[in-house]
């Protein structure tokens, strides 16, 4: 679901920013990793720019509440998280490059009453990990850094990822009752919602897009060769 100046209104639940106008705003689902455990949360996604700048240098994530009010663990106990880019003031060119030496990052948060915001808190070391996160992704962004391994190439990685939630889920009761002296936890989601996950997948895929037995077995060699063994694509 997406909402924008131009295709509609955008939500009241999205902040209003003195000085910056809303680019677009995203709604978007968080699903957990252990579903039996934690449920879902939608979460806007909103864009802005700030007057006399085109391009967009706040990005703001505003989860939607639950009906008691709360949100699932996983995700920081706070109404907005902001990801801001500070413009660097006007400095001479360097080489024909304008110099940004000046500009920083900034991540901010509107918490909920109580939460701690000490630098041992929880929150305050989720802001430090997004922050490091952003930073990463914005070097590799200016480096032109380019993925040595192009992975998710035979099955999409949505289709495989809900699965494996599944099998996750319908064999975590054998974690309990292992009988062997290998460890249960390896062998119970490793080999039973990673590998079965997989071949489900492929069979699921050999039904409209595989022709013969050999492709079948082809595909099924390097899912075991890149996905379980960690070899490198030929």
């Amino acid at each position: 679901m997406e909402s924008s100046p131009d295709g509609g209104e955008v939500p009241p639940t999205i902040p209003r920013l003195q000085g910056a106008f809303v680019l677009k705003s995203v709604l978007r689902r968080l699903l957990p990793r252990r579903p039996g455990r934690d449920g879902s949360v939608d979460q806007h996604c909103t864009m802005y720019a700030v007057e006399g700048h085109h391009d967009a240098s706040i990005l703001i994530l505003t989860p939607l509440l639950n009906e008691n009010g709360t949100l699932p663990y996983y995700h920081p106990q706070v109404f907005h998280i902001a990801f801001r880019y500070l413009h660097s003031p006007a400095s001479e060119p360097r080489d024909g490059v304008n110099s940004c030496s000046g500009a920083r990052l900034r991540v901010e948060v509107v918490a909920f009453p109580d939460v701690p915001l000490d630098p041992n808190s929880r929150i305050y070391r989720t802001c430090l990990a997004l922050l490091e996160t952003l930073h990463r992704y914005g070097w590799g962004a200016m480096t032109s850094y380019k993925k040595r391994v192009n992975h998710d190439c035979i099955i999409p990685r949505e289709e495989y990822q809900d699965l494996y939630l599944v099998m996750r889920e319908r064999h975590k009761h054998l974690v309990g009752t292992w009988k062997e002296s290998t460890d249960p936890l390896k062998h119970v989601f490793e080999v039973r919602a990673c590998v079965y996950g997989n071949f489900i997948s492929i069979s699921s895929c050999s039904r409209s897009r595989m022709r013969t037995r050999k492709a079948m077995r082809t595909v099924a060699l390097k899912v075991i060769s890149h996905r379980i063994l960690g070899l490198p694509h030929s």
